[in-house]
């Protein structure tokens, strides 16, 4: 994107509204005197663009996409994802009607996993998944904000209950881990006299809060789609039949799921480019060259008004960021949100909010010149207007975001979840900002 002829073509076409229809200097000047003149003005001004490490990001609350595993390629470095899983209650157990529950046998309680991606290494000769698992010792709370880099010691046992090694494949994108002969005891006991346990979500958690599913090496990343408990057991009924009973314990929206993500960077020196990525991890941020832009345009701090009193409209200011490299092994982000520093990350921590274009601005990656366009018009204004309060007001920060859609409107964004990544130039040719302003 060449951003000085795209800024010469905005200034041309704003000029174009307000002179097109009048070549007579004399008559325009009759009906507007030439103190009252519009005047047009546009100027280029370099950004200054820099990576930046993102952390403490809120995790996107979701029952659909996690990473579990590890993944390394040169691009990236390593990623490495790791799952705290909560089970909801199956709503009480519908035994059949032929007497108390007794002689229970050929217990079974497994943990199934499916998922909807597989990345493995390149350089690895196997798709493999080595999983550990850990009984949670405390619940999580349901509307906490967790991040995705939290400390996971105040939930977990450190215990290991099951070490296991999964060779995984595309065509059969699930497995299933049998759990320890202990947690199956614990539920049967539970089956056998206290039913009330499997009545409600907060009485299940409280009796069992969770697993830690732990990934302890190997060389593939999975994106999980959905896990899930099943217990299957027989019993005696008082007429002599043995009758077979099963019963799942999803994990589902009821309950809280918390994807622990953490990330080796990559050992390639980026040369005047900066690698994004999602879900967490490396990003850049754009500083703002907010004074150069009020004293190029005569601006008065706190007002839309220059020193000589003349009103200023911003009519457009455009960012380009453009991609120098995109990361074919993993995709690039399809939107990307500039979000003020001052608000980051405590924009996360509340419900998904849509991008307001003052503190947020969204933009969607254009794959035909490979860069991200934002409109930084209102964002621009409200700063001269209301002036910069805090430091972190002129320098934005980047953040790969997934929409929430209803229909063709966003109604919100939340963190991306899943393993993207794309990398950014950042030369001044690459990342500048064309204002056109109207003062009169």
């Amino acid at each position: 994107m060449n951003f000085r002829i795209a800024l010469y073509s905005i200034a041309m076409m704003v000029v174009t509204l307000f002179s097109a229809c009048h070549d007579d200097d004399d008559f325009v000047n009759t009906l507007q005197p030439t103190h009252d003149a519009i005047n047009v003005e546009s100027a280029f001004f370099g950004t200054v663009v820099s990576g930046r490490t993102l952390t403490s990001i809120p995790t996107k609350v979701s029952t659909d996409t996690f990473l579990l595993g590890e993944y390394t390629a040169d691009t990236i470095g390593k990623t490495h994802g790791d799952l705290l899983v909560q089970f909801d209650a199956p709503g009480g157990i519908s035994l059949p009607q032929e007497g108390g529950v007794t002689n229970i046998s050929d217990t079974l309680l497994s943990l199934n996993i499916s998922f909807a991606d597989i990345k493995n290494t390149s350089t690895a000769t196997d798709t493999t998944l080595h999983l550990q698992l850990q009984k949670m010792t405390s619940k999580l709370g349901y509307r906490t904000n967790y991040t995705y880099d939290m400390d996971v010691s105040s939930f977990v046992s450190g215990v290991s209950l099951v070490d296991t090694t999964l060779t995984l494949s595309k065509s059969n994108m699930s497995f299933s881990v049998v759990l320890p002969a202990t947690l199956t005891e614990d539920i049967t006991k539970a089956i056998e006299s206290a039913q009330a346990t499997f009545l409600s979500t907060d009485a299940f958690t409280s009796f069992f809060p969770g697993l830690y599913l732990k990934a302890t090496g190997g060389s593939a990343l999975i994106t999980v789609s959905s896990v899930s408990l099943s217990y299957s057991f027989k019993y005696k009924a008082t007429s002599g039949a043995t009758i077979s009973y099963a019963v799942d314990f999803p994990a589902n929206d009821n309950v809280r799921q918390v994807n622990i993500l953490s990330q080796v960077p990559s050992s390639i020196s980026y040369t005047s480019s900066a690698l994004v990525m999602s879900p967490m991890s490396s990003s850049v941020q754009v500083t703002i060259p907010y004074e150069s832009i009020k004293n190029t345009f005569g601006v008065e701090t706190g007002g839309f008004f220059t020193s000589s009193g003349k009103k200023v409209s911003v009519n457009s200011a455009m960012l380009y960021l453009n991609a120098s490299n995109k990361i074919s092994t993993v995709g690039v982000p399809s939107y990307l949100l500039l979000l003020r520093s001052s608000k980051f990350p405590s924009y996360f921590s509340q419900a998904s909010t849509a991008p307001d274009n003052v503190n947020s601005m969204l933009a969607v990656y254009n794959s035909s010149d490979s860069s991200y366009a934002f409109s930084l018009k209102y964002y621009i204004q409200d700063l001269m207007q209301n002036g910069v309060s805090d430091s972190g007001d002129t320098v934005l920060v980047a953040v790969p975001v997934s929409p929430v859609m209803f229909s063709s409107s966003v109604l919100g964004v939340v963190p991306d979840p899943t393993l993207k990544g794309v990398v950014l130039a950042l030369d001044s040719a690459s990342t500048g900002l064309g204002v056109v302003m109207t003062d009169w």
